[in-house]
C-alpha cells in the first residue's frame, strides 16, 4: 500500500503553481518543483536592480533562524522580470532554505497603474 501523505507531498511539490524551492545561502539549487523550474530555469536569479537585498534578507534569515517574508524582483529563464513574494524558512542544519513564492506581477503591475490614474487624476482636480 502507498504512502498517502508521501502521494500528497508529491501532488502539492508537482501540481502548484507557486513556486517551491530548495536552496544553500550560496545559491546552490537543491530542488524546484516544476512551477519554479519553468519560470526560474533551474536557477535561483536575482533580478539586476536587488543589489544585495535578497541576500542580505536570507543572510539575517540564516543567523536569526527565523522565517522571513520578502517580496523580490527575479529574472525569469527567458529575461522577463517577475514580482514574487517569498515565504523562506531556514533549514535546522543552518545549511539551505526552503522557499515557496507567489508570483505578484498582475498585482504589483495593477497598483501601479492604479497609482498613475490616482496622481492624473489628482491633477487634473488641481487645474479646475
Amino acid at each position: 500500500m502507498a504512502d498517502p501523505v508521501a502521494e500528497l507531498q508529491s501532488d502539492i511539490w508537482d501540481l502548484t503553481q507557486d513556486f517551491l524551492v530548495h536552496a544553500q545561502y550560496d545559491g546552490t539549487v537543491i530542488g524546484l518543483n516544476p512551477a519554479a523550474d519553468t519560470l526560474l530555469g533551474g536557477r535561483l536569479p536575482i533580478a539586476p536592480d536587488d543589489p544585495g537585498a535578497t541576500q542580505a534578507a536570507l543572510e539575517a534569515m540564516r543567523a536569526s533562524g527565523k522565517p522571513i517574508r520578502l517580496s523580490a524582483p527575479v529574472q525569469t529563464a527567458d529575461g522577463e522580470q517577475r514580482h514574487i513574494s517569498w515565504s523562506v524558512v531556514p533549514h535546522p542544519s543552518g545549511e539551505s532554505f526552503f522557499a515557496i513564492g507567489h508570483d505578484t506581477t498582475e498585482t504589483v503591475v495593477a497598483r501601479k497603474k492604479l497609482r498613475e490614474v490616482e496622481e492624473r487624476l489628482a491633477q487634473m482636480q488641481q487645474m479646475e
